[in-house]
């Protein structure tokens, strides 16, 4: 069974050790995600670093755990800011993943008309 996530967490993919007792890079600590408004509307403006140009994959979930959006985001070197357009969500709460190969983060936002 599926158990909703927990708000401000941090993953990475990778299983080559890390600091603080996390696995991989510690993307989460030294490089945060950072998603406003919150509560959203009609849009979400993400803002985050990266150490590298490549893809960034957004995923957003559901409290039941049903992937409700998906989309591929190209990101630089540095400071990154990138809006989503969040019209064909319902009001409710949602998780947003954001992934690259540094890790995953994963934030809770509510959509609220």
């Amino acid at each position: 069974t599926w158990a909703a996530p927990t708000p401000f967490t941090s993953m990475s993919p990778s299983p080559q050790g890390g600091e603080n007792g996390n696995y991989g890079k510690d993307y989460a600590t030294t490089q945060p995600l950072i998603i406003y408004p919150n509560p959203a509307n009609e849009n979400v403006t993400f803002e985050f670093s990266a150490n590298e140009n490549g893809k960034n994959s957004l995923h957003v979930f559901n409290l039941m755990g049903q992937l409700v959006l998906s989309n591929i985001l190209s990101g630089k070197e540095g400071l990154n800011v990138m809006n989503v357009n969040t019209s064909s969500l319902g009001e409710g709460v949602y998780y947003f993943e954001l992934g690259n190969n540094e890790g995953l983060q994963r934030r809770r936002v509510l959509i609220s008309r």
